[in-house]
C-alpha cells in the first residue's frame, strides 16, 4: 500500500518511486519522482546501477510516518520501492532489463510467451520487465 502522502512535492504525481534528499530533518524532507529527481540534481537517474541521483536517496516509508535511513531499511521496504515503477508511462532501464509500459493484451501476450514479467497492471496498460539478451 502506498501512503496517502507519498507524492512529488514539484508535480504531485503518486504511484511512482519517490526520492528525499540525504540525511535531512523529517520535517524538512522533500519527496520527488523521478523525473522531477532529475531535473533537481541536473543528474539522470539509472536504476540499473544505482538507486541515488545526486545528493537524493530512495523515499522509503517506515510505519510509523517517516523515512527509514538510507542504509537502514528492511529487506521489505527495499522490495516495496523497487516494485514501485519510475514512471506511469514510456519505459526505462532497470537491472536485469528494461521496464516499459505497454497496452494490456500486448503485454500480456509477452507474459504469456515468457518474454516479459509482469510487474503492474493499470487499466488498459501493463507495466513489464523485458530481460536483457543473455
Amino acid at each position: 500500500m502506498i501512503p496517502s502522502d507519498y507524492v512529488c512535492s514539484k508535480c504531485k504525481i503518486t504511484g511512482v518511486k519517490l526520492w528525499r534528499q540525504y540525511q535531512t530533518c523529517a520535517d524538512q524532507i522533500e519527496l520527488l519522482c523521478g523525473p522531477c529527481a532529475e531535473k533537481d540534481q541536473d543528474r539522470t537517474i539509472n536504476l540499473a546501477e544505482t538507486d541515488q541521483c545526486g545528493w537524493l536517496v530512495a523515499a522509503v516509508p517506515t510505519l510509523t510516518g517517516t523515512f527509514w535511513g538510507y542504509t537502514s531499511v528492511p529487506p521489505e521496504g527495499v522490495a516495496w520501492w523497487q516494485a514501485l515503477p519510475f514512471k506511469l508511462s514510456g519505459q526505462w532501464k532497470e537491472k536485469g532489463g528494461t521496464v516499459q509500459w505497454m497496452p494490456y493484451g500486448v503485454g500480456m501476450d509477452m507474459v504469456l510467451a515468457k518474454k516479459a514479467t509482469l510487474l503492474r497492471i493499470d487499466g488498459g496498460a501493463v507495466c513489464v520487465l523485458v530481460p536483457d539478451a543473455k
